[in-house]
């Protein structure tokens, strides 16, 4: 898996950073600014990627603020790693929401369902919330999905169960 900080607003540039409190984005060098996914001037996000279709199960995430804080969670097999304008739209555009909402828990854990190659934590675009918004990913839990190789070499054992019974017949 490889995460990638992303910043749709041009200027600055995003980095992926990684503190006590999980993964974020630092997308300026002002001293408002935090380590974590949010929009303070710019739309942020982290995009996950997998290398392969994965099941997506739970997402914890920590935030630093006392009052609630939203999140929002896509999955896509779109590659947009390297989106860096558009605004939140040219990253949820086409992608399935998986979750949102809005917590202050110093940690929350979110189950999600859903099948993808890439994963992206950002915030919500428009509403009450986003003012200020901003959490970390802590963790991030996935299962592996079945390939159709298995499936494949099922189909080749009985086809060669096949000529084999034939020939002994012949």
């Amino acid at each position: 898996m490889t995460a990638t900080a992303i910043n749709t607003q041009e200027p600055p540039g995003a980095r992926l950073t990684q503190g006590g409190g999980g993964l974020g984005v630092r997308a300026d060098r002002s001293l408002t600014e935090t380590n974590q996914i949010n929009n303070l001037g710019d739309d942020e996000a982290v995009i996950f990627d997998f290398g392969k279709a994965v099941a997506f199960d739970s997402i914890t995430l920590g935030r630093l603020a006392l009052i609630p804080d939203a999140w929002a969670i896509y999955g896509t097999d779109a590659d947009l790693t390297g989106v860096t304008s558009g605004g939140l739209a040219s990253l949820t555009t086409g992608s399935t929401l998986l979750s949102a909402g809005a917590s202050n828990a110093h940690s929350e854990t979110i189950s999600l369902s859903g099948t993808f190659r890439y994963l992206i934590a950002t915030v919500p675009a428009g509403g009450s919330f986003v003012a200020g918004d901003g959490y970390t990913v802590r963790s991030l839990t996935v299962s592996s999905v079945p390939t159709p190789l298995g499936a494949g070499l099922l189909l080749g054992a009985f086809a060669l169960a096949g000529l084999v019974r034939r020939n002994r017949a012949a």
